[in-house]
């Protein structure tokens, strides 16, 4: 499967999100703050890069549905029960259409994560927050 289309669109979707930045802090002396961008396909056989890495921080993820479902709900948690913010969700999404997209700004703090979804196929794609 080629990947030069969703490298466009991720690399499209950066330079949006840093010039509305740009926009908003044409007075400011502080530079805007980085936003790293991955993108993650999920498909008939799970998600694809099978682990994401992140700085801590803000950074935009790009969920590309593939799967062959009409719709599919994610959510990303932390990955261990015992940690602070456990129970809480930094994201609970339903994705609709079978070749649809999602792009979604989140702010990260280091730790370790996980991508869990719904609609009968269990798959976890771990997430590593540096």
């Amino acid at each position: 499967m080629s990947r030069q289309p969703y490298l466009l669109l991720s690399v499209l979707s950066v330079l949006l999100c840093l010039g509305g930045s740009l926009l908003g802090q044409q007075n400011s002396t502080s530079p805007p703050e980085a936003v790293s961008t991955v993108t993650l396909v999920l498909d008939r056989h799970g998600c694809e890069p099978r682990e994401l890495v992140f700085p801590a921080g803000n950074n935009l993820l790009e969920v590309l549905n593939r799967t062959g479902f009409d719709a599919i709900t994610y959510h990303i948690r932390p990955a261990h029960p015992g940690t602070a913010a456990a129970g809480s969700s930094l994201l609970d999404f339903t994705l609709q259409g079978r070749a649809s997209s999602a792009f979604h700004n989140l702010k990260f703090s280091p730790g370790s994560y996980k991508m869990t979804l719904d609609n009968g196929a269990r798959w976890t794609c771990p997430i590593t927050v540096k």
